[in-house]
């Protein structure tokens, strides 16, 4: 004990020292840890003072002194951290060739919503949401027992875009985010699709709010004499696709978003031209939604 170089102590009226005394560290060590005690302090005595009514207790939470800066450290785990990032390139220009060439070569198997699924999860500092699309069609081509490098291609309508709170969906279809009056659709055509014993790794150019990326992620496929099926979880950068609304300066909004897929095709060709159409349709009759708070106020003279 007596060979002891340092001493580690709390008292109420000092802060931790966890550097060996009369060291060059110990003073800043020692402000650093109290202003993280004090912050820590105020989060748990603020609970004592909040009032929790249903739906209510993050933004009350963050408007309590001396929160905000805790409550971002410790904040809302980001979905996109346990699923793998797509890998963004320049389009090739492959995948239009490519659909030229296999316009009628090879076996089609034709996919749609029920059971199909195409989900995402978007988040932010105080929590996720879940949402996804109803309304999209899409197709695989399959020769000699596995799905072709192209040929496949699925298009989304996303005036059907759908989130779990109701503002959200109207806000999601706005211009701060998919804009869905001038961009009624989002496409996805493949320009390689390698599949091996441990999974497959699936390429192709992404349309979506009016920007083409080529993206590959890793994706599991089982192809058999009647059906594909091709599950998918993996993240891209909505700012990729110059989608950059930030949020609020007190809950930022990330911009990993995790697509999730889960589809079961049938043997025939899917009806693309009527997925447009609609979409089209959707978007000219559809009125501007309001952001979340409400709507605008007029500006004088309106």
């Amino acid at each position: 004990m007596k060979n002891m170089p340092a001493t580690l102590g709390i008292r109420a009226s000092s802060p931790v020292s966890l550097a060996p005394r009369g060291t060059s560290g110990d003073r800043a060590g020692e402000r650093g840890l109290a202003i993280l005690i004090t912050h820590v302090s105020r989060l748990l005595s603020s609970f004592s003072s909040i009032r929790v009514r249903r739906g209510s207790l993050v933004p009350d939470l963050i408007k309590a002194p001396g929160v905000v800066p805790i409550f971002f450290l410790l904040g809302c785990g980001n979905p996109a951290d346990h699923v793998p990032a797509a890998s963004v390139n320049k389009p090739s220009g492959a995948a239009m060739e490519g659909e030229k060439a296999a316009a009628t070569a090879g076996q089609f198997f034709a996919f749609k919503p029920e059971p199909s699924t195409i989900g995402f999860v978007g988040s932010k500092v105080t929590g996720s949401h879940n949402g996804g699309f109803k309304s999209f069609a899409g197709e695989f081509r399959v020769v000699n027992g596995r799905v072709a490098d192209t040929g496949n291609k699925v298009v989304i309508d996303t005036t059907s875009l759908w989130a779990d709170d109701n503002r959200l969906t109207s806000h999601l279809k706005s211009a701060d985010f998919f804009d869905v009056a001038q961009h009624p659709t989002a496409t996805f055509v493949t320009t390689s699709v390698s599949q091996a014993k441990d999974g497959a790794t699936v390429t192709g150019d992404l349309n979506l709010h009016g920007i083409t990326q080529s993206i590959s992620f890793p994706a599991k496929i089982g192809v058999s004499e009647s059906a594909v099926s091709v599950t998918a979880e993996f993240a891209i950068n909505r700012f990729d696709f110059e989608i950059k609304y930030p949020g609020r300066a007190n809950d930022l909004i990330r911009k990993e978003v995790v697509l999730k897929l889960n589809v079961q095709a049938t043997s025939g060709r899917a009806d693309l031209k009527s997925i447009e159409q609609a979409a089209q349709t959707s978007s000219a009759t559809a009125a501007s939604p309001a952001k979340p708070g409400g709507p605008r106020r007029p500006k004088p003279g309106q």
